[in-house]
């Protein structure tokens, strides 16, 4: 897959967008002669590429698990209603501006994570 250990890594960010990364799952599939996948199994941003995979091509797998990450409709109108939502989901912009990403993780990477993310519930109970 784009991005990961020795497979392509395009210099355009560009290339690096949710449709691009479900297709190169479907090439995968595809690659090991099969039609579709048994299970497509998809973490956090991992969740979101598989719910693309499945949404645009039906037929490709049978089984979708996701963990840690919401239904993209959901999530989208919850961006839409929520000042809170959109607050909490500001840490993604860290990783989607190289710059911003390279300086504050290259340094201090748990450091920049505790400004990044909200406190979560058991963190602020005594």
């Amino acid at each position: 897959m784009r991005g990961y250990n020795l497979s392509d890594k395009p210099a355009d960010s560009s290339q690096y967008d949710i449709q691009s990364i479900s297709d190169d799952i479907l090439a995968l599939i595809h690659h090991y002669k099969h039609d579709k996948a048994y299970a497509v199994i998809g973490h956090d941003w991992g969740g979101r590429v598989s719910y693309d995979l499945a949404m645009r091509y039906p037929s490709a797998c049978e089984h979708l698990i996701i963990l840690n990450a919401p239904h993209p409709y959901a999530y989208d109108r919850e961006l839409r209603r929520s000042w809170t939502q959109r607050l909490m989901a500001n840490y993604i912009l860290c990783f989607q501006i190289s710059y911003v990403a390279k300086h504050f993780f290259i340094g201090n990477p748990v450091g920049t994570m505790r400004v990044v993310l909200p406190p979560q519930a058991s963190d602020l109970e005594a």
